[in-house]
């Protein structure tokens, strides 16, 4: 079972009450009996000392009756129970009431006479010289007092204070049992019932305590922080709403933009193809009658058509990627380069060399064909020395594969890192060189996309090497 602070409180603070009321009733009582203990002492002390000053003569010639009506009064007095008067000898003279053994206290008192110093002549004595005069014992007053109204006035006090005490302690245990509910209990329900509706969602809802203790401002400070916590969330709310929105937007536009590249791409198709029957026939039908600035012309017109053919191609491809899922299977890489080989052709003077084997990976075999394809043609297009190598190596760990073609082409200046992943972008100008300045902004895409990268480092005149990071999509064994 368990208990709330404000039960808790309330068990605590009980428990120090009773131990206090108890505490103090016991001082009272026992401060009380003391007291009257000791008036009774002090009454009885002076009633057997008063006694003993009157018993002087009676003792001294042993007068009976006149002994007798002292006791006869001092047994008269409240609370005596006896009076016994002895002589210097130890025996009775008088005595009045019954001596008891229980309930019954003794005093005493001693009984003085001073000689009589008849034969001394004050007046032959030295002057400021007084005669000393010495005190006799000639008896004993035994007076005993009963302790019955001692006890019974004991036991109406012990009463009456642990009827206070008891009263006390009802009273304080209800008045703080009142203070508790009202200004703990009910103020920590409150606060326990708004965490509930807050954490259901109700950011509206706040806690109505207006006490300036810590309770209030605990409480204070609760609705501050739900306040902020719902302003917060509203942001939040209306951010995410706002980017949602966005997102939308852009998702649409990017959508509109890819149908509008891939339509436009494949629109221009049909004119070009046109065109260049056009000059096919104009090649073959009249050719013999054009001089050799018209068959420049011609031929010029033949490549520009090309390029244009091509460029729509790189458009149709690049706006492609992404469109639609990938399928991905397991390819054997080295098949894939020999593919890739055959369809490039490269001279004669170009050696490739695969270091090792390379590995079986979970990819979209037309992706993993464009990035080879791209990265090796362009290897075989940029080198310049007559003997051409082209290296392709790869490693692996837990997450990635890491594969590195180098070449020992003409390098890459440090300043076009960038640009040449940009699309449209080639090193040299296209009538030098024939080239869409597509194929690496399609590496790089495709790449990025299926959560890789790619980068590349080179010194001019020494080659190049392009490194790309593919993530594993399954453990290979």
């Amino acid at each position: 079972m368990k208990f709330g602070i404000a039960a808790k409180i309330n068990f605590f603070t009980t428990i120090l009450v009773i131990f206090s009321n108890i505490f103090l009733g016991w001082f009272f009582i026992r401060h009380e009996t003391r007291a009257i203990r000791l008036e009774l002492d002090k009454r009885a002390q002076t009633i057997v000392n008063n006694l003993a000053y009157n018993s002087e003569y009676g003792v001294l010639v042993e007068d009976k009756d006149v002994l007798n009506r002292l006791i006869a009064g001092v047994i008269k007095e409240r609370d005596v129970a006896y009076a016994i008067i002895e002589n210097k000898k130890g025996e009775i003279i008088v005595q009045a009431g019954r001596k008891r053994r229980s309930l019954i206290k003794e005093y005493k008192a001693q009984v003085f006479v001073k000689p009589l110093l008849e034969s001394l002549d004050e007046f032959s004595l030295p002057s400021g010289s007084k005669p000393k005069q010495e005190k006799e014992v000639i008896g004993t007053i035994y007076l005993g007092i009963s302790l019955s109204n001692l006890y019974s006035k004991s036991i109406q006090i012990r009463r009456v204070i642990i009827s206070i005490v008891i009263i006390v302690m009802i009273i304080s245990t209800l008045m703080l049992f009142i203070v508790v509910r009202l200004f703990i209990h009910e103020p920590l329900n409150l606060l326990i019932s708004g965490t509930e509706k807050i954490g259901k969602g109700d950011l509206s809802h706040r806690v109505k305590i207006k006490s300036k203790d810590e309770i209030g401002k605990l409480a204070n400070s609760f609705n501050l922080m739900t306040e902020d916590l719902h302003k917060d969330i509203t942001e939040r709310e209306l951010a995410r709403k706002r980017q949602a929105h966005l997102l939308k937007q852009l998702e649409s536009a990017h959508k509109e933009l890819k149908n509008f590249s891939y339509i436009s791409a494949h629109d221009l198709k049909t004119p070009l193809r046109n065109i260049s029957t056009l000059v096919n026939w104009l090649a073959t039908d009249y050719g013999d009658k054009f001089d050799e600035d018209g068959k420049e012309k011609i031929s010029l017109l033949e490549n520009r058509v090309k390029r244009m053919y091509y460029l729509l191609d790189g458009i149709l491809l690049y706006s492609e990627i992404g469109m639609d899922k990938a399928k991905e299977v397991r390819i054997d890489l080295n098949q894939t380069i020999k593919n890739v080989l055959e369809n490039i052709n490269p001279p004669d003077n170009i050696n490739i060399f695969i270091e090792k084997k390379l590995p079986v990976i979970l990819f979209d075999r037309k992706y993993i064909e464009i990035i080879f394809h791209n990265l090796l043609s362009n290897a075989v297009q940029f080198i310049d020395k007559p003997k051409g190598e082209i290296n392709v190596t790869f490693t692996e760990d837990s997450d990635f594969w890491k594969f590195s073609i180098t070449d020992n082409g003409m390098g890459i200046n440090e300043k076009y890192f960038t640009k040449i992943f940009r699309i449209f972008q080639t090193l040299k100008a296209r009538d030098e060189c024939e080239r869409t300045g597509i194929g690496l902004s399609l590496v790089k895409k495709i790449v990025e996309m299926n959560g890789g990268s790619i980068k590349v480092s080179s010194e001019g005149g020494k080659g190049s090497t392009f490194m790309v990071l593919l993530p594993k999509k399954k453990k290979k064994h």
